[in-house]
């Protein structure tokens, strides 16, 4: 049995076991005042996949979600590469250089499926 944090940090590791990328965004936008930031970057710390923390750090700031230090820590150590944002998506998209994420879905399309 997995923990709210360990599930979060799966389902940006790999969204296309998840439903996709909006399906990840919905959880983590709902569960948002449940987290525990400090397990959850601890968890980021040990899962060692740059591309999850990319996926979580651009979600939370696509959802106008609450930055703390922990977000700020992440962003300083994302390494190189410019991942899909979305792995059940096309291989194509714009590359966003803040997060190291080669856009290839919709930004409207996953906030409108989140916040209806």
């Amino acid at each position: 049995m997995s923990d709210l944090e360990k599930t979060i940090v799966d389902a940006v590791s790999k969204p296309d076991l998840c439903g996709g990328l909006t399906e990840v965004g919905k959880a983590i936008y709902e569960s948002r005042t449940k987290i525990d930031h400090q397990k959850l970057f601890d968890y980021f710390t040990r899962n060692e996949m740059q591309v999850a923390k990319k996926r979580y750090l651009f979600l939370s700031d696509l959802l106008d979600l609450e930055w703390s230090l922990y977000h700020e820590s992440m962003m300083n150590n994302l390494g190189s590469g410019y991942p899909l944002l979305d792995t059940t998506g096309l291989d194509q998209g714009r590359r966003d250089s803040k997060f190291g994420l080669r856009i290839n879905v919709d930004m409207d399309t996953i906030k409108n499926a989140i916040y209806t």
